[in-house]
This record gives C-alpha cells, sequence and structure tokens, in this order.
C-alpha cells in the first residue's frame, strides 16, 4: 500500500522529525512521491515520479505549520510513470493524501481526486473536518485506507482502517504522523483503532468513529 504522513503544529515541523515521518511513509511507495503545505490562507503542492531520495531534505525543511506527504505504490489505475497518479491532490483548498480505492463516488481522473473532492462537497454541507472525513470514508465504500487531510481551516484530519498511523506528539507542541513507526521514542505509538482524529488549530485533538 502507498505511504503517507503528516504534521500539524503552531509553527514549523522539527526538520529531524519529519524526515523520519517521510522515511516512514517513503518505504512503502517507490514510484512517486509528493508533499503539500499550508500556511494560512497559503498552499503548495509539489510532486515528483520515483523514490523520496533526493527531496528528503527539502520536504523535511519545510517551515509551514501544516504539512501532508505521500509515497506512491502503483499497484492499480494509472501507470507507474504516469503523473496523473502523484499525490497529494487538492480540492477546494483542502490537501489530501489517500491510499484506497473509491468505488461510490462520481467519477474523477484518478480515486484520489474523487475521494477529495467527496470530502470538500462534505465541508461544504457543513461538516466540520472530523465529520466530513468519516462521511466521505462511509460514502465511499473503500474496504481499506490510510488518508490524511490538512483542512482549508488548518485541521489535519486523518484514519487508517484497522491499524492507526503511528502518532508522535512532542511535549512542546506538534504532532506527527506516518504510516510506519518512525521515531524510536515512547511517545511514538498507534492510537485507537479505525479512529478518525482531527489536531485542530487550537492544538486540540477530536476523536471520532471511522467508516464500519
Amino acid at each position: 500500500m502507498c505511504g503517507v504522513f503528516g504534521y500539524a503544529g503552531r509553527g514549523p515541523a522539527d526538520p529531524g522529525l519529519l524526515k523520519a515521518a517521510i522515511q516512514g511513509a517513503a518505504a512503502r511507495g517507490p514510484h512517486g512521491h509528493g508533499w503539500a503545505w499550508r500556511d494560512g490562507d497559503q498552499y503548495q503542492v509539489q510532486h515528483r515520479l520515483g523514490s523520496w531520495n533526493g527531496d528528503l531534505d527539502t520536504a523535511a525543511g519545510c517551515t509551514a505549520p501544516l504539512v501532508v506527504g505521500h509515497a506512491r505504490l502503483a499497484a492499480i489505475g494509472a501507470s507507474y510513470d504516469d503523473p496523473e497518479g502523484l499525490q497529494p491532490v487538492h480540492a477546494d483548498g483542502h490537501l489530501v493524501a489517500v491510499n484506497g480505492n473509491a468505488y461510490n463516488l462520481p467519477a474523477r481522473p484518478t480515486d484520489s481526486h474523487a475521494f477529495a473532492w467527496w470530502y470538500a462537497s462534505q465541508r461544504d454541507l457543513g461538516l466540520d473536518p472530523g465529520a466530513a472525513l468519516a462521511a466521505a470514508l462511509h460514502d465511499s465504500g473503500m474496504p481499506a485506507w490510510a488518508v490524511i487531510v490538512a483542512d482549508r481551516d488548518g485541521t489535519l484530519a486523518c484514519s487508517r482502517h484497522n491499524l492507526s498511523l503511528w502518532l508522535h506528539q512532542c511535549p512542546q507542541g506538534g504532532v506527527y504522523l506516518s504510516s510506519r513507526s518512525f521515531v524510536s521514542a515512547p511517545g511514538c505509538h498507534q492510537p485507537a483503532d479505525a479512529a478518525v482524529l482531527a489536531f485542530l488549530p487550537s492544538g486540540a485533538c477530536e476523536v471520532r468513529e471511522a467508516a464500519a
């Protein structure tokens, strides 16, 4: 499966910790990679074909308070060298990195685009980020998933089916997420199975049940 990672905090990430989170995700995806950041109303998305090797330090040095990224394992759909399959994708200002196949959503260039735009539609209905992610997972019909969303309001929302994403929360503030264990510290753990976690700009964390 593809790898995903993310960071949310009140300031820039620690470059060493962010690099470790990226490396945790990168081990899952040799065919393409990308990262995106948000800082207030400003955001940027960058993609490359191939492995993460040449971009690790650049991405880890990102100074934005909200970062998401993806490492692609091409299995079905777009071919290995098709940039359409690269992530994160953006939809109405939301930045989304997702592993999973969406079966029940309106067609878009890829399942990832379909999921991102459906998430955006749930936000437009007035759902908060955690609820919107739970609804999008439910409606998409994904049998398995790993997803991180950098919402346009500054929230970082995430979920993975059955085994939660690995999480490290720094005592100084800030949360790091990755598909694999990425720091040898007691605080790196997997929260409750299948939970949707939403890390708010205030620093609070909300927990919701994910799709059945």
